[in-house]
């Protein structure tokens, strides 16, 4: 089942006639140069207004190798701002987000391959969540079977992001071209796209920026600053 993720993932972003789709985060700390973190890792994002609705955005992201190094990625995890809008904003994850893709689905056509490969791979590792789920027990499981350890809240908060079992649950609950899925690798000189779907049950703050951070293999951590266009976006919007 992994292995149809990863292959279904690798032929849609094989296909795509541009690497950067979305607006450019500005990498913060000292070495960063213009787009480009000290590690040389240029990173884009923007909403999917095709899955956005009154209380779930989706947002793509790329990030680009700009160096002739492999570079890992771990321990993603993200900020909007302030503590109020960190505790509104909730990561569907397991079930939950299986339920989202299905929503979303039914209530808009999917138009293009990219909103394709965000309810696809949702849709494929659905199973082997129930599965994984069905199977753990309350020994062996970090469980897909730790269903209270998320259950009520909607998904996991940005701040259990910092938290090292929440990121192992998280990783388990959610299909690999997910941003919080776990490691990922950008080749030399090439990219890798990744998505997120938030979760507000009220309209304010509005989320327009967020800040991606991350911690490399070397151990050392760079984070990012991105501003979402929210033209034309249904989330956080009142009729």
């Amino acid at each position: 089942m992994r292995l149809i993720l990863v292959v279904s993932s690798f032929l849609f972003f094989f296909g795509c006639a541009s690497i950067h789709n979305g607006d450019y985060a500005v990498p913060e700390g000292a070495g960063a140069k213009g787009k480009s973190s000290a590690s040389g890792i240029v990173i884009s994002g923007s909403e999917n207004t095709d899955l956005s609705s009154a209380n779930f955005g989706e947002v793509d992201f790329t990030f680009e190798n700009k160096t002739n190094e492999w570079i890992r990625v771990k321990n993603v995890t993200l900020d909007f701002g302030s503590p109020e809008a960190n505790e509104m904003v909730k990561i569907p994850v397991g079930s939950d987000l299986l339920a989202w893709a299905s929503a979303a689905q039914q209530n808009k056509q999917i138009k293009d391959y990219n909103t394709s490969l965000v309810l696809g791979s949702v849709a494929l590792a659905g199973a082997a969540v129930i599965a994984g789920s069905a199977g753990s027990n309350s020994s062996g499981g970090m469980a897909l079977g730790g269903a209270a350890y998320v259950g009520g809240l909607g998904g996991i908060g940005a701040m259990a992001l910092h938290e090292e079992r929440a990121r192992i649950q998280l990783a388990a609950l959610v299909p690999p071209s997910h941003l919080l899925a776990g490691d990922f690798v950008i080749p030399p000189g090439l990219h890798t796209k990744k998505w997120v779907t938030l979760y507000t049950s009220r309209p304010s703050p509005e989320i327009s920026r967020m800040k991606v951070s991350y911690v490399l293999e070397n151990g050392k951590s760079e984070s990012a600053s991105l501003t979402l266009d929210r033209v034309g976006s249904l989330w956080q919007r009142e009729d």
